[in-house]
């Protein structure tokens, strides 16, 4: 895993930014208005993290998938830990979707929010599934 860092002084004020880079793992700087889209293959995922969002921000998130997807928004990269390893993690109630392939909700935050895109390979489902993602501060 390879770690990157950037600082930006303005004025009196210093802001840190950490992020690290992996392929399932997308840091977004841009947390007011971002959009993506991509492929994620059967049983796989692609996690996005916004790590300086403000404390009890309100987020707009829409997914569109040519394959059903388990879409969770969590409130700690930690949780995503959990969650890739199997176990059992805590995400933002009614803030998720499964088996779905269009999928909109309006959540509030804390300062940290992540979304988790899974490809589950159950119910008859499977192969790479296109998608894609916007968010919306509002």
């Amino acid at each position: 895993m390879k770690w990157f860092y950037g600082l930006v002084a303005v004025g009196a004020a210093l802001t840190i930014l950490l992020f690290f880079a992996s392929p399932d793992v997308t840091a977004l700087l841009d947390k007011t208005n971002y959009k993506d889209n991509g492929i994620i293959s059967a049983n796989a995922t692609k996690y996005y993290s916004f790590t300086e969002g403000k404390y009890g921000a309100k987020y707009y998130l829409e997914v569109n998938s040519s394959s059903p997807l388990n879409i969770y928004l969590i409130p700690s990269e930690k949780q995503y830990h959990l969650f890739s390893k199997g176990e059992s993690f805590n995400y933002f109630q009614g803030c998720q979707g499964s088996d779905t392939k269009f999928f909109t909700t309006t959540c509030n935050v804390g300062n940290y929010i992540g979304i988790i895109l899974e490809n589950p390979t159950y119910h008859g489902h499977g192969g790479t599934a296109q998608f894609s993602i916007k968010i919306k501060e509002i």
